[in-house]
């Protein structure tokens, strides 16, 4: 109603509400106060309307923050995408509000992300909808074959019907962890097909327990650093629980000199500072103005 009035476009209803309501038995006088009324109400009806309701959904969402950060961060995490907020940002401020978080794990996880009790009190247990290029299908099925004490192999997981792609996904996103120690030796291990072969099929299950037991105590000739952790983390998750990427590259000497967000109050009215940070989203498409928002 306010752009109405700004661009002359409520101009054009005059007439016609005007001789409406006297054929209709009011006064002219009438008419042309309430045609004010509502011109008056275009320059800041809107606004009001709109900040009253956000400001309930900022006190109630503020409320929850506090109360029941746990299932605050589930919740949202859950309801994405939405807004400017990425599942990295939201894991990040839960962190710092000292949420406890478990990564995806093919024993505990679920399609969504739930609270689960622990020695924390309740810990955020992140689902497999965080991990990219699974299928709700391809989750529903590893579920429906889940025993009810775990798996304890990854040679079980394979043998329920995954696509070797999907297999390599799961060790990609380390959600084997917790039965085979390490995503890279388990997405080679996955990568094996011995089991598939009807004349080594025995053999390979009777030894596939022990076998991936050990795979944790045998040493990889090149151990990966928490950089290259990281970007598989991100890649396949698009989130990490380990150490922020800044911290990292600040760490490995890659960022120069530049001031941390806690330092700016300290610096004067005007003074140029550097900061980096990470882009996380990108508004597409821009705003009517030709401005894009980096965040």
């Amino acid at each position: 109603m306010a752009a109405w009035k700004k661009n002359g476009d409520l101009v054009k209803f005059r007439s016609k509400l005007i001789d409406g309501m006297q054929k209709n038995g009011y006064q002219a006088d009438f008419a042309e106060r309430l045609f004010e009324q509502i011109c008056g109400f275009g320059e800041y009806g809107f606004p009001e309307s709109h900040s009253a309701s956000f400001a309930v959904l900022a006190y109630c969402s503020a409320w929850l923050k506090h109360y029941y950060p746990e299932a605050f961060y589930a919740s949202l995490l859950n309801s994405l995408p939405m807004g400017f907020y990425s599942a990295s940002q939201l894991i990040q401020d839960a962190k710092r509000h000292q949420v406890a978080i478990a990564p995806v794990c093919v024993n505990r996880s679920t399609y969504h992300h739930y609270l689960r009790p622990s020695n924390q009190g309740l810990t955020l247990q992140l689902g497999f909808r965080q991990v990219n290029g699974l299928s709700e299908q391809s989750i529903q099925k590893l579920l429906q074959h889940r025993p009810p004490q775990g798996f304890r192999t990854p040679t079980q997981i394979k043998q329920i019907g995954l696509n070797r792609r999907e297999l390599e996904i799961l060790a990609s996103a380390n959600a084997l962890k917790a039965i085979s120690g390490d995503r890279y030796a388990t997405r080679w291990a996955m990568m094996d097909n011995l089991q598939d072969l009807p004349l080594f099929q025995n053999d390979a299950e009777s030894h596939s327990i022990e076998n991936y037991q050990s795979i944790e105590n045998h040493a990889l000739p090149y151990k990966p650093s928490a950089i290259e952790d990281m970007l598989e983390d991100f890649s396949s998750m698009n989130v990490s629980l380990e150490q922020h990427p800044i911290t990292l590259l600040d760490r490995a000497g890659k960022l120069g000199r530049f001031t941390r967000m806690k330092d700016l109050v300290t610096k004067e009215h005007k003074s140029l500072v550097t900061v980096v940070g990470t882009v996380t989203g990108k508004q597409s498409p821009g705003t009517a103005a030709g401005v894009t928002f980096l965040l």
